[in-house]
């Protein structure tokens, strides 16, 4: 099980009108991310592509939470979570679709 930590106190405020954008294939693997999910994930983007989606999972996400992402849209349907790989706490409002 990867181990996202450590979690810290700092809060990561994304400026009004900022989109996060990611793709995966169907193993979850990132095929795609913008300069804004790059900058908060915490990674270069070199180091994004082709690793699995969990990489940027905040450690307090219960793994469980990734499960059913992804059993929702195997099953064709859209949902969404929050996310952070740098410990800091970041509110976003995420939407998942399966294309």
């Amino acid at each position: 099980m990867r181990q996202n930590g450590p979690v810290t106190q700092r809060e990561h405020v994304l400026p009004p009108g900022t989109t996060l954008v990611s793709t995966t294939d169907l193993q979850s693997r990132i095929t795609y991310c913008n300069p804004a999910f790059v900058e908060v994930s915490g990674f270069e983007r070199d180091a994004l592509m082709g690793q699995p989606h969990n990489i940027v999972r905040h450690p307090d996400m219960p793994a469980e939470a990734d499960r059913d992402l992804w059993a929702t849209l195997k099953d064709g349907q859209p949902c969404g979570r929050p996310w952070s790989r740098t410990g800091a706490r970041t509110a976003t409002t995420t939407g998942c679709a399966p294309t």
